[in-house]
């Protein structure tokens, strides 16, 4: 609703896909609006195919990136240094994964 963004604003551009709607929800519950899950709810987006030809790798860079931004946001330094500590591990996993992947 309009005046719903006129008080929170709109998506939070500094996310790149992933975690943006999880940020406006957020923000929107704590500016006294009510926000309502449905899990049995889907949606498959197939037009542009955005993340067809990006690699595994890079994509989980990405939401790891998005995930970084939104503790860090809410929760704080710590919070976010929880997320940034382990990332050469998650680098190194997905690293193996994107081997065994291709045999």
């Amino acid at each position: 609703r309009p005046e719903l963004i006129d008080l929170i604003g709109m998506l939070d551009e500094g996310f790149f896909m992933w975690y943006e709607e999880v940020d406006f929800a957020r923000r929107a519950r704590y500016a006294g609006w009510l926000t309502k899950y449905y899990a049995n709810v889907s949606a498959r987006h197939t037009k542009g195919s955005s993340f067809v030809n990006v690699a595994t790798m890079k994509k989980q860079a990405m939401i790891r990136k998005s995930l970084r931004r939104y503790m860090k946001k809410h929760f704080g330094i710590p919070a976010w240094l929880l997320f940034v500590i382990p990332e050469p591990i998650y680098i190194m996993l997905a690293m193996v994964t994107s081997i065994i992947k291709r045999k």
